[in-house]
């Protein structure tokens, strides 16, 4: 049994960041659900600070409140490129949820 340092706090925000990652729609108001997550992630980077894990999760926050639409006569044409960069918000989601399988897949093999 793994004792409870954050254990449970990080798989409640998991299961959150998957629930809103798998979802069909997805508003920017759901978005209010991803404040504990964020805030147990920055509370884990602020107890092990890493130039690399601050950036990390820098990033994340940035991807999380890019909401705009970028319109302009390059992405309209391609219509990939515009997809991919449609959905930045999800690849904050995703790389949250990567942040927590990562901590939670160290303290289950006890190297915390």
């Amino acid at each position: 049994m793994v004792d409870n340092d954050g254990y449970r706090e990080k798989e409640f925000s998991l299961l959150c960041t998957a629930m809103l990652t798998c979802s069909l729609i997805a508003w920017g108001h759901y978005f209010v659900f991803l404040i504990f997550p964020f805030t147990v992630a920055s509370l884990q980077v602020a107890a092990k600070p890493s130039s690399l894990r601050v950036l990390y999760l820098g990033a994340t926050w940035l991807a999380l409140n890019f909401m705009g639409i970028l319109e302009n006569t390059f992405l309209n044409s391609h219509l990939l490129l515009k997809v991919l960069v449609s959905y930045i918000p999800l690849y904050g989601m995703l790389g949250l949820g990567v942040f927590f399988g990562k901590e939670l897949r160290l303290k289950t093999q006890g190297i915390s």
